[in-house]
């Protein structure tokens, strides 16, 4: 235990004490780590759907490097990977030509990822992007369908919490 406790193992991993003892004699035989990674669908059953595993820091790690698990930015490269990752934290819904799309925001890396989930057991990503430098941290997504916006097209309207802005995206196939 003093060996993973060390910083440089795992020693800032946040962990629970409400389960792990599988055995009941007081220790813990198992850790269980916090942490929002990825996203899930479930059925109306309550039965695992799908769920993305570690396709948001595989994609980020291949596509902006530099941000890597960062707590918002390139000088706290790899900060949150003993944490919660990017943190998956703003979700949106939307269907665009029958098609039905999951917008996923990550409070810590920046980015927003675009998936289509009209086969649930089968979503595929089709848009990522890392919101300019003006705009940080999504918190909070809402869809605007092309019948509801004032241009005619799909929107995604953004409010970042670092920055305390909002910013409208046009939502393109």
């Amino acid at each position: 235990a003093d060996t993973l406790q060390k910083p440089e193992n795992l020693g800032r991993l946040k962990t629970t004490t409400t389960m792990g003892d599988t055995d009941g004699d007081g220790d813990h035989d198992l850790i269980y780590a916090y942490g929002g990674r990825s996203f899930s669908i479930w059925s109306s059953d309550g039965t695992l759907v799908f769920d993305s595993g570690n396709a948001f820091e595989n994609i980020i790690a291949n596509r902006s490097p530099d941000v890597f698990n960062a707590n918002g930015g390139k000088a706290e490269f790899d900060d949150r990977s003993d944490d919660k990752g990017p943190e998956p934290e703003a979700l949106a819904l939307g269907e665009i030509d029958g098609r039905t799309y999951a917008f996923i925001g990550m409070e810590r890396n920046n980015a927003i990822f675009a998936y289509d989930i009209t086969l649930p057991s089968d979503p595929h990503m089709v848009g990522y992007m890392m919101p300019s430098e003006m705009h940080n941290s999504p918190e909070g997504l809402e869809f605007i369908s092309a019948k509801d916006s004032p241009t005619g097209k799909p929107l995604l309207a953004v409010a970042f919490e670092v920055t305390g802005t909002v910013a409208l995206y046009e939502v393109h196939e």
